[in-house]
């Protein structure tokens, strides 16, 4: 009870009760003055610092290089970053030109040509490409003005090949490829004639009404087959079809000793069903040779068929052959077109 009785004592005491407490606070800021305790001062609150700072550089700052010890000098025994040398800076050029063997030095002049040899594989190069032509759609192509220079060639970028213009219509320059009947059946324009080349089965076909490929069957020129006497069919050619619409031309060329006043031709297939028959007359009466020629349209079935040509003569007795006949076209032949 004693010390608390001492502690309100000296809570309520004046300034001036406290010994030398007066004087202390005299030198101190004024009442309200104090700094906090968290604060700053500039650089001139703080004795003697601008003094210090004023030999330094600032944290960010640059130099000249005459300023950095001996850079100048190091720095002028270097190259500009841009810069050219003489034909003769570069060490061992003329190692370049020397004539292995020869121990001589070669060069052209900055002027100067070549010949297409002096290019390697460029004459070979040059003989694999085509002038350059001008590359059009289909549409493109057959709206050219008929003024269209005669010879103009044309690359037709839906039938991917060449056409040349005649002065009054295209004609194919190139074969065109396609994968199947059913691409080529997409190509625009379709012109009889036309033809492609279809990769997935290895023939050419050519466009009538419809796209057809073509095999000959031919005896060669060198064999008759001979037919023991007139009005018997004798059997030349045959030929195993697949499944498929066909067109065939049947042809049979026939000579004898003595003159023929008419020849036969007829296509029969392994189940002897005469698919076309025909007959035909010499020009002149009676010949020693004819020809005749017939054509069929047969649907081979899926199991297919072997067909036969067949010919006869129609002379009294004479012995007769079928042969091929050089010189004017004719012969004893099979023309294959499948419908595509």
């Amino acid at each position: 009870h004693v010390v608390a009785v001492g502690i309100i004592s000296l809570a309520s005491s004046k300034i001036s009760e406290i010994e030398g407490l007066s004087e202390a606070l005299a030198e101190k800021q004024p009442l309200g003055e104090y700094a906090v305790s968290n604060h700053s001062h500039s650089i001139g609150h703080i004795t003697g610092l601008e003094s210090a700072l004023g030999s330094y550089a600032p944290g960010t700052h640059t130099h000249t290089t005459g300023q950095v010890a001996g850079l100048d000098s190091a720095l002028a025994g270097k190259a500009n970053t841009s810069h050219q040398h003489s034909f003769y800076d570069i060490t061992d050029i003329f190692e370049l030109f020397l004539q292995p063997g020869t121990g001589e030095y070669i060069w052209a002049e900055k002027v100067h040509q070549h010949q297409t040899s002096d290019i390697i594989n460029l004459d070979f190069f040059l003989g694999t490409k085509q002038n350059l032509k001008l590359a059009l759609t289909n549409f493109s192509r057959i709206i050219m003005p008929g003024s269209t220079p005669i010879g103009t060639v044309v690359f037709d970028t839906n039938w991917k090949c060449d056409f040349t213009w005649t002065g009054t219509n295209w004609i194919q320059a190139s074969i065109s490829f396609v994968s199947s009947i059913a691409e080529a059946d997409l190509l625009p324009n379709k012109v009889p004639g036309y033809r492609v080349y279809i990769t997935s089965i290895g023939k050419t076909a050519t466009f009538t009404t419809y796209w057809s490929y073509q095999d000959v069957y031919e005896i060669p020129l060198t064999v008759d087959v001979p037919c023991t006497s007139s009005n018997t069919y004798f059997t030349g050619l045959s030929v195993e079809l697949t499944q498929g619409l066909y067109v065939i031309t049947g042809q049979v060329s026939m000579k004898a000793d003595l003159n023929i006043n008419e020849s036969f031709c007829r296509i029969i297939d392994n189940l002897n069903v005469v698919h076309s028959s025909g007959h035909q007359y010499p020009l002149n009466g009676q010949s020693r040779s004819n020809s005749t020629t017939i054509v069929a349209t047969i649907t081979v079935p899926l199991s297919g068929l072997t067909l036969r040509l067949q010919g006869a003569g129609g002379n009294g007795n004479a012995v007769i052959s079928a042969t091929n006949r050089a010189g004017d076209g004719r012969a004893t032949k099979f023309i294959i077109d499948r419908k595509l």
